[in-house]
């Protein structure tokens, strides 16, 4: 038979699929940003409560029963307390672009999900168009095998009307 059906959007779809993959790229890279920013405060974080335990360590040593009179470091306290002021506000930091990242995936998962719904409808309509043009085929080729049924019984006939009448 050697018919092949065309879809005439083909470049439209293919063109959609391109979206959508660049859609998906885009996504993917958001989220490796912030994922790398949460990392980066949950390290933050272990290093505040370090911080904190280690000044808390050098604060009750003084206050602790065993060792009465013994002398605080304020110096290495004082710096204890600075390192986790900064690291509290490191984390703030990153807490504000993981969440500005956030609405960034957000609006990249959006516009992926409309590549997507833009693909599908093109590949719905294909689908449609596919099922139109198989049934248009079944319907010809019937058509054919009816034309093919009735020359065969023409020419039958005739050769039975011209075998009857020499006898």
């Amino acid at each position: 038979m050697g018919r092949v059906f065309h879809f005439e959007l083909e470049a439209v779809l293919e063109a959609r699929l391109r979206a959508e993959r660049e859609a998906q790229r885009a996504l993917a890279v958001l989220e490796r940003e912030r994922r790398a920013l949460l990392d980066e405060a949950l390290r933050l974080q272990k290093s505040m409560v370090m911080s904190r335990d280690v000044l808390r360590g050098q604060l009750s040593g003084s206050a602790s029963g065993g060792e009465r009179g013994r002398v605080v470091d304020v110096a290495a306290v004082r710096q204890q307390a600075h390192s986790s002021l900064h690291s509290m506000i490191d984390l703030q930091r990153v807490a504000i672009r993981a969440a500005g990242m956030q609405h960034k995936v957000d609006a990249a998962r959006a516009e992926l999900l409309k590549a997507a719904v833009a693909r599908k409808g093109v590949e719905t309509l294909k689908r449609k168009r596919f099922e139109q043009w198989k049934v248009e085929q079944q319907r010809k080729e019937a058509a054919e095998m009816d034309d093919l049924v009735l020359m065969r019984s023409r020419g039958e006939r005739a050769e039975f009307e011209l075998g009857g009448s020499a006898t």
